[in-house]
């Protein structure tokens, strides 16, 4: 960050994470590997975090981590972004929750995220209440 005169970085995870099918002989590495499913994969919060505490305190500052986490289809999602935040206050906001996303969407077994989905809005609205920005990811559709 420092070679490229960045001061702050916004940070996240994946929310969905390939999975390994039976018949796979090989473990894939990024989810357009192959064609099996994708999921949602709440750990990346975590993994985020722990990454985040492994850097010391004034450059730990530097970053903003955010939560994503959730199935943004699922109406329990709300409540894994309050689990976060109360398990830590380094959380800056949600996000990037990946609602129509071309080749991920087609790979999930869900119904497709839109932005206006009934379960994103009590998210909007803990996110107002907290007062925190929440970035979405939608492509572009007909």
């Amino acid at each position: 960050m420092d070679q490229f005169g960045n001061e702050r970085a916004v940070v996240f995870g994946l929310p969905l994470v390939k999975k390994w099918d039976a018949y796979d002989p090989l473990k894939p590495s990024y989810y357009l590997d192959d064609d099996s499913l994708c999921c949602y994969y709440s750990a990346t919060d975590h993994l985020v975090l722990a990454a985040l505490q492994s850097v010391s305190g004034p450059e730990r500052n530097r970053f903003a981590p955010l939560i994503c986490g959730f199935n943004p289809t699922d109406k329990h999602g709300v409540q894994h972004v309050e689990r976060m935040l109360e398990c830590s206050d380094v959380w800056r906001g949600v996000g990037e929750v990946l609602l129509r996303h071309d080749d991920l969407t087609n790979l999930t077994n869900e119904e497709t995220a839109r932005a206006n989905h009934p379960a994103m809005k009590p998210v909007y609205k803990l996110c107002e209440q907290r007062g925190l920005p929440v970035l979405l990811h939608q492509n572009s559709t007909s």
